[in-house]
Order: structure tokens, then C-alpha cells, then sequence
């Protein structure tokens, strides 16, 4: 009962740090209807803010964890202020509203699929062996001495693999761990499996605001039953997280442009913050994020372009906690005259074994002929295109010519054996992303069917 009861305070900080910061972006108190919609946001920003917040008091040595309820306390006081000011308002709908059953039915059923079909991972070891050595293995150091001035993240003859790559994930294990009771891969794979269904359950939700009900259950289903998703999910991939975190950033982005809120350019860069700190991927996205920003705000010729600089700041801001952790480490030292030759004289190769990788029937089916071709008719037909579709595209491609960028850069002598290791986990980001624009194309083409009128139970208003 001790351990359950620690676990249930520490998910009950993290929720309290995400409904807070949440409430007090939008300036409103949720509906059902939205909390649940929101839920999977809520999930992200608890966990991104108690990671921050564990970098920071990392420097004074360990982190118990009563000493995490510090944010949630400063964010329960300035709800409260906030509130007794008048500045947080209820919702019309939250005292009449009833539930729609119809829509969170098709929810329910979508998960329960995805769950029975995922039932399988939790009968096998954690066989992959980075799962197992860069994220299992450190959550057990971080269980047993929760800081990052432990020796193991200090001293490179006791881990010598990656010993300063982002740790939010081993961190979120082992701070569940610590509560349970004591380390077991059964909590790091519940925790995979849990990033895996928030996944499903935005993209869900997001879908059903832009193509009703029956269009957003059939794309959802294509995601969550395709064979690259639940490879990923199965092995314990902790690019599943990244790819949470890419959708969360990308679909607040296509909001910003579509209503022009600030609150959701803050979000999106909070969101590209917990990328960064999942792995080394999420800063190349943060980059890509930023460039799109900067390209579409400019050309689009926006109002509110000038909200673009927040993004630089903002993310240096959250991300610096944990850059200064890595004050003596050059990820750069590969970035240099002799490296960029050597990389660019073998690109034959590397395409080779792109298009190898691509080719894939059982990982990547026809995904790899059906999404390139939406985006490059996206962009071929830029003048007519509707600016989320740009933003997707623009992503898509940024994205994927920046991962061939670091294949240039691979300090690998068989650079053949290093794509073939890691491409379909790198680039499993772009799975839900070039899906979201297929969704939008049909959107654009295809009226809407079943659920038409959903959306208004689980949009927030946003022309206030």
C-alpha cells in the first residue's frame, strides 16, 4: 500500500503541473469534454515541467520526491491568485454539459484494439538492446540515486555509452520505480505502452475536429495497426515518446496558424523542450520547427509574426537546465571540413541504403510511395495549398533531409550498418506527421462524413 500510495502522489504532482499550466495558458477552466480531449496535452507538460524542475535541483545533490512538489505548489498558488482576480473563467457548457458518448466510444473502442493487439510485449524481455542498455539501465541508476551528479553519469569507465543523453524517459521510470517500490522493466514497458496510446488518443482527437468521426477512426486505425508502429511500440522504441512529443508540438503549430493564439506557439515550443530532452532527435525537430515557423510566418505575411521570436527564447530557456549538463560535451566535433567531405563522398551510399530501408513491405508497406507523394504535391501545388498543409509538408521534408544530414556527418566507417540499424526508428516521427497530411488532403477534397458537429464538443474557443 506504501508503494501504491507514493505512485498515486507522484502522478497526482504531474497532473497538477499539467491542468495548471494548462488552465492558466488558456485562462479557462476545462469541460469534461475538454479535459479529456486535452488530457494527453496535460500528460506532456506534467512530465516536461517535473523533468526542468528535477535538472535544477539535481545540482544540490538527490532528488526526493516530496521535493518535486515544489512546482505544483507555485502553480496551485498562482491559479489561485489568478482565480481571485477574475483572470481564469469557467467554460459556458461545464455545468450543462453531458457527455458524448458517441465520440468517446469510438475512443475507447480504438485504444481497447491497441491494447489487446500490444498484450504480447508484456509476456517478452526488453530484447532491444538499446532500450535496454541506454534507457533501462540508467533508470536503475537514477532508482537508486536520483540525481545527475551520480557516479555512473559522471565517470565514463562505469557507462561509457552515452552517458550525458537526455534521460527524461529513464528519469519518468525511475521516478515511478522509486514510488512502486524498486525497479522493474514491467513499469519502464507500461510506460512505452502509455506514450503509445496518448499518441493514438491525439491523433484521434485532432482528427475528428478537422474530418469528423468516421475519417478520424479509419486514419487512427491505419497508424496505430501499422507494422512500423507496433515494431516500435513491441520493442520498447523510445522514439515512441519523440514521436508523442512531435505530434503534440506539430498539431499546436498548425493551430497557431489556423487561429493565431499565442498560447499555442508557447505550447508547441514546450513541447519540442520534452522532444530535446527524449533524445538528440527532438533538437534537429526543434530546428525544423523553427525554420518552418520562420519561412511560413514571413511568407504567410501574419499578423502576429512577430510572436516567431518567442520560440528561440523560450526553448533556450526550458532547455537550459539540462544544456548545462552537458558543458563538456561537443556533439559538434563531427561538424568540420574533413567530416562534411568524407560524409558527402559517400551520399551514393547513403541512398542506396535509404531506399533499401524505404523499401521495406513488412516495416513500411506502401507508406514510403503514398506519403513522399502527398507531400511533393503539396508542394508542387504550393499557391493552392492550404497553409497547414504547407506547414506539414515543410516539416516532413525539413525533417527527413536533416536525418540524412546526420548520416553525413555518422562517424560510422559502415554507414550501411548504421542506417540500417536506425533508420525506421528515426524516422518513425514521420509516420504520424505525413498521415496528418493525408487526412488534411482528404479533408480539402472529400466532404465530410459521420460526425460532422463532433468537433464542437471538443474544441476550446478560441475567437475570445
Amino acid at each position: 500500500m506504501a508503494g501504491a500510495g507514493w505512485t498515486m502522489i507522484y502522478f497526482l504532482l504531474l497532473l497538477i503541473c499539467g491542468a495548471g499550466l494548462w488552465i492558466l495558458l488558456n485562462c479557462n477552466v476545462p469541460s469534461l469534454s475538454t479535459l479529456v480531449a486535452e488530457l494527453p496535452t496535460i500528460v506532456a507538460l506534467g512530465v516536461i515541467c517535473l523533468h526542468v524542475e528535477f535538472l535544477l535541483l539535481s545540482w544540490r545533490g538527490e532528488v526526493a520526491l516530496l521535493s518535486l512538489a515544489l512546482l505544483p505548489a507555485l502553480l496551485l498558488g498562482l491559479l489561485s491568485w489568478s482565480c481571485l482576480k477574475g483572470e481564469i473563467r469557467r467554460e459556458p457548457n461545464v455545468a450543462t454539459e453531458r457527455p458524448n458518448w458517441q465520440l468517446w466510444s469510438v475512443l475507447v473502442l480504438l485504444l481497447a484494439l491497441q491494447v489487446a493487439v500490444l498484450l504480447p510485449m508484456f509476456q517478452l524481455p526488453l530484447f532491444d538492446w538499446e532500450g535496454r542498455m541506454l534507457w533501462a539501465l540508467k533508470a536503475r541508476f537514477l532508482e537508486e540515486s536520483p540525481t545527475l551528479l551520480a557516479e555512473p553519469f559522471r565517470d565514463p569507465y562505469r557507462l561509457h555509452i552515452h552517458p550525458r543523453y537526455p534521460l527524461l524517459l529513464p528519469w519518468l521510470s525511475a521516478a515511478i520505480s522509486r514510488a512502486g517500490g524498486g525497479f522493474q522493466e514491467l513499469h519502464y514497458l507500461m510506460l512505452l505502452l502509455t506514450f503509445a496510446l496518448l499518441t493514438g488518443w491525439h491523433f484521434f482527437v485532432f482528427l475528428v475536429r478537422r474530418m469528423g468521426l468516421l475519417w478520424a477512426f479509419l486514419v487512427s486505425l491505419i497508424l496505430m495497426s501499422s507494422s512500423i508502429w507496433l515494431t516500435a511500440v513491441i520493442n520498447a522504441q523510445v522514439e515512441i515518446v519523440l514521436t508523442f512529443f512531435a505530434l503534440l508540438a506539430l498539431t499546436r503549430l498548425l493551430d497557431w496558424f489556423a487561429h493565431g493564439r499565442w498560447q499555442d506557439l508557447v505550447l508547441t515550443v514546450i513541447f519540442l523542450v520534452g522532444g530535446a530532452l527524449t533524445k538528440n532527435e527532438g533538437l534537429l525537430l526543434a530546428l525544423v520547427f523553427f525554420v518552418v515557423v520562420m519561412l511560413l510566418a514571413l511568407l504567410e505575411m501574419r499578423p502576429n509574426s512577430r510572436e516567431v521570436w518567442l520560440f528561440p527564447g523560450l526553448f533556450f530557456l526550458l532547455y537550459l537546465p539540462w544544456l548545462l549538463h552537458l558543458a563538456d560535451e561537443n556533439y559538434l566535433q563531427q561538424l568540420n571540413g574533413a567530416a562534411i567531405l568524407h560524409g558527402v563522398a559517400r551520399l551514393s551510399q547513403i541512398c542506396a541504403s535509404y531506399l533499401s530501408r524505404m523499401s521495406d513491405w513488412p516495416l513500411w508497406h506502401l507508406y514510403w510511395i503514398i506519403l513522399p507523394a502527398t507531400v511533393i504535391w503539396s508542394l508542387l501545388h504550393w499557391r493552392k495549398t492550404a497553409t497547414g498543409e504547407k506547414v506539414v509538408a515543410l516539416v516532413w521534408v525539413g525533417y527527413f533531409v536533416g536525418v540524412m544530414g546526420v548520416y553525413i556527418l555518422s562517424p560510422w566507417q559502415d554507414i550501411s550498418l548504421h542506417i540500417s540499424a536506425s533508420f525506421d526508428r528515426a524516422f518513425l516521427p514521420l509516420l504520424p506527421c505525413g498521415l496528418i497530411l493525408v487526412a488534411l488532403w482528404i479533408r480539402s477534397v472529400m466532404p465530410m462524413g459521420a460526425g460532422d458537429g463532433l468537433a464542437d464538443k471538443i474544441t476550446r474557443k478560441v475567437d475570445q
